[in-house]
């Protein structure tokens, strides 16, 4: 498991150098006894989680049925999971 600075680390080499350059975000930032591909893993899982918490933001903020942004006459309206 990645500690918060680990992963702070993580976040800024990835702004600061480009996704796929772990070894040169290794070198730069401070890791405690990480390779490469702990980079890389690690951070798909981040990646992975902000995507899945937008996800579910999204699905929170999507008119309803029955608000002001009714469908337009003769299309089915789509439900949403929740």
């Amino acid at each position: 498991m990645f500690s918060e600075q680990e992963v702070e680390n993580l976040i800024k080499g990835v702004s600061r150098f480009g996704h796929g350059k772990w070894q040169k975000i290794l070198t730069t930032y401070t890791f405690d006894s990480r390779t490469a591909v702990n980079l890389k893993d690690a951070f798909r899982v981040i990646e992975r989680r902000n995507w899945k918490e937008t996800e579910a933001r999204l699905n929170l903020i999507t008119p309803s049925r029955h608000s002001a942004f009714a469908p337009s006459p003769g299309s089915q309206p789509r439900l949403l999971p929740r």
